[in-house]
């Protein structure tokens, strides 16, 4: 359990060094005045996003059960993993630093919507959570976000050594994978389903790395979508 704090504490570290500061300037930019979030680690298996007003304020705990499991290899349970597969985060790469650098990102994506307002009871993993998801990747960028995989690969092979791991998966590097945003190109024509089932068209407008900016071709409104909801 020793190794799993410690990589733990590269999570948390990663959080507030890195992934804060674009937290917090995707908040001042819809409201100023934001308080911040307090990165922890937990105890158990428990990994969340809670607001309690009046009390600590906004956190983010990782819970270092949640990291033993990306340490046996035995994530791929856990919500976040099978987020990654469903809608192609982090290009679809569920291995362990990439599951890792996407839970941060999950659930700091949690204080970005409750900030803009789109968290409510009953409708939490809701289109405006997705969308908070879509603005921190845009906005942390790709080259800063592999940076971070690369830390936390490093992070993950002390650790697995620390706990007698040495297979050589643990030590393979990341490789840098497909970017699926070569399947988009600004101007062409898509198709998209709101979260009632509604059927959008549209054509693009701009092609993010994991979302794109599209507007209706009846409504004229615009949505930024993830690549995995977009068809021809």
């Amino acid at each position: 359990m020793l190794a799993a704090r410690e990589l733990t504490a590269s999570l948390v570290d990663w959080s507030f060094d890195v992934i804060d500061p674009v937290l917090m300037r995707l908040c001042d930019a819809h409201a100023a005045g934001y308080p911040g979030v307090r990165y922890r680690a937990g105890r158990g298996r428990q990994t969340c996003y809670r607001h309690q007003p009046g009390g600590r304020g906004h956190t983010i705990t990782y819970g270092v059960g949640m990291v033993a499991d990306h340490l046996c290899d035995t994530h791929h349970q856990w919500t976040h993993t099978r987020e990654i597969a469903r809608h192609r985060f982090v290009d679809g790469n569920t291995s362990p630093p990439y599951a890792l650098a996407h839970i941060v990102i999950h659930e700091t994506a949690h204080a970005l919507q409750s900030h803009r307002g789109g968290r409510r009871r009953g409708s939490v993993h809701n289109a405006a959570f997705y969308k908070a998801v879509g603005d921190l990747y845009d906005a942390l960028g790709r080259e800063r976000l592999m940076d971070g995989i690369r830390q936390l690969e490093r992070a993950f092979v002390q650790a697995r050594a620390s706990a007698g791991v040495t297979d050589a998966e643990g030590k393979r590097a990341p490789r840098e994978p497909i970017n699926p945003a070569t399947k988009f190109c600004k101007g062409q024509q898509v198709c998209f389903a709101t979260p009632r089932g509604q059927v959008i068209t549209a054509h693009i407008d701009r092609v993010n790395k994991v979302t794109c900016t599209v507007t209706c071709m009846q409504s004229g409104q615009g949505y930024r979508v993830p690549h995995a909801l977009l068809w021809p």
